[in-house]
């Protein structure tokens, strides 16, 4: 897992994925969890509405890349 910021967010990145973490105008955090080097291509995307420890973030975004997924288009 790296860590790294830019502008006015944090990024955590694995090889496959990547959380950016914005901070909310008055309460909170947006993760958004993309393809690594595609702004695009988003997967997932968590909005937290209350005061994180930057701890507290990081182990967010590190659940948030652990995440398997599994598409059912048959709806069964």
């Amino acid at each position: 897992m790296n860590i790294k910021r830019e502008d006015e967010k944090l990024i955590v990145e694995d090889g496959t994925f990547e959380v950016h973490i914005l901070s909310k105008v008055f309460s909170g955090y947006i993760f958004k969890k993309f393809i690594k080097g595609s702004f695009f291509d988003l997967i997932e995307q968590r909005e937290i509405n209350v005061a994180l420890t930057e701890d507290e973030m990081l182990d967010t975004a590190n659940d948030m890349l652990k995440g398997t997924y599994k598409i059912n288009l048959l709806g069964t």
